[in-house]
């Protein structure tokens, strides 16, 4: 008779997922800034500069959120953050031009959303029984995919700078809300216990052990795919003239959901690796079918593969960076893991983007599936070295 497993859905998990999940939704009404933004008469470039804004501030915020997430704590510094990222979304409904609020606004946004994405990650990994890791990251991170799925409707409406003026203040104070539920959250007692002092050294050491490699190549191989999927899969969608470009979200949005809710055990049955390797071969394909998609069936096919992949590459690697962490540095490692991630996006639009605009998008997604691919064997290559780990029993 095997012995009954760790439970999994605890009070703190249920209202960590109300919190986060309240968070992600508000994070939606985001992806209509440009929008905004160009009425407010910004040219291409300004923008690109505005969005780029609170990216660049959360990636050099992301070493004092590591410091603090261990030796402040989770909550404390999840509540920081929250209240951060609810401000600048209603200072946001104020700016109606190109002026202090906004700029005032993507700043708070930088900071806040870099302690929520850091925090609620480093928060939840304490939470679960860590023979349930992968599986617990897995079902708490639905809770920031399902607003993907609001994409393709918020696309839809032809919304005015007057409405998302609403529409913001409204967010923020969803942000705020999420406060009931992260407030009643304590710190885990192993994470209190361990806390002690670390030189920069000790960091680096930590951080960037052979243990760790691995992880780091995988991190930024799919982030950059993510990166070049998220910018421009709908733009793909807009130059073969579908009647909704965003169609895409529905099944990156389901099918990532659909794996985590009846699959999020099997990577921990069958071993991490054994789930990462296809799961990010997945997105390599994703991104090979958007560069020679021309109708809406192929968009969602790609969305379906990129579903998969994150749906699985995610958590198995979140699980891996703390696994192979001190339990005393956690916070250092994620916020380096994030960190790693918003770098690697900032620097892959851009560069991206102009592949684009030089020899089409269809390349620009081709040679993005090759580099994927790349990495992915760099990876394979680094764990293969690895002392191996049991499959758990």
């Amino acid at each position: 008779m095997s012995p009954e497993k760790p439970k999994l859905l605890t009070r703190d998990f249920v209202f960590l997922v109300v919190a986060h999940f309240l968070g992600a939704l508000a994070w939606t009404t985001l992806l209509l800034l440009p929008v905004s933004l160009e009425e407010m008469g910004a040219n291409r470039r300004t923008i690109g500069w505005i969005i780029s804004l609170s990216p660049l501030i959360g990636i050099c915020a992301q070493p004092a959120i590591g410091w603090a997430l261990d030796h402040v704590g989770r909550k404390w510094s999840l509540v920081l953050g929250t209240l951060f990222t609810g401000s600048s979304l209603i200072l946001l409904g104020q700016a109606d031009h190109l002026g202090p609020a906004l700029w005032t606004s993507r700043v708070l946004f930088g900071i806040g959303g870099a302690i929520a994405f850091t925090g609620f990650f480093a928060f939840i990994a304490d939470k679960v029984p860590p023979s349930r890791r992968v599986e617990g990251i897995a079902l708490f991170g639905i809770s920031g995919l399902l607003p993907l799925a609001l994409n393709p409707i918020i696309g839809s409406y032809g919304l005015t700078t007057q409405d998302l003026q609403t529409i913001y203040p409204v967010a923020g104070i969803l942000v705020l809300c999420s406060l009931f539920f992260l407030l009643p959250v304590p710190d885990a007692q192993d994470v209190v216990e361990a806390r002690q002092p670390h030189s920069l050294r000790q960091r680096w050491d930590a951080l960037t052990q052979p243990r760790l490699r691995p992880v780091w190549i995988a991190v930024v191989t799919f982030s950059g795919m993510t990166a070049v999927f998220m910018t421009f899969s709908t733009v793909a969608a807009k130059a073969q003239n579908l009647e909704n470009p965003a169609i895409a979200w529905f099944t990156y949005a389901g099918g990532s959901v659909l794996v985590r809710l009846f699959g999020a055990r099997l990577p921990e049955r069958v071993g991490p690796n054994r789930i990462l390797f296809p799961a990010l071969l997945s997105y390599v394909l994703s991104l090979m079918v958007t560069g020679f998609a021309t109708s809406t069936s192929h968009f969602l096919l790609a969305g379906l593969l990129a579903g998969f992949g994150h749906g699985y590459a995610f958590p198995v690697m979140t699980a891996a960076v703390v696994d192979r962490t001190n339990i005393a540095l956690r916070g250092t490692a994620m916020a380096s893991c994030m960190g790693l991630w918003q770098l690697t996006g900032l620097g892959t639009r851009p560069l991206f983007g102009w592949l684009g605009d030089v020899e089409g998008l269809r390349w620009l997604f081709l040679i993005a599936a090759m580099v994927g691919l790349a990495g992915v064997t760099l990876w394979a290559a680094l764990e293969r070295r690895q002392p191996k780990e049991p499959l758990p029993s």
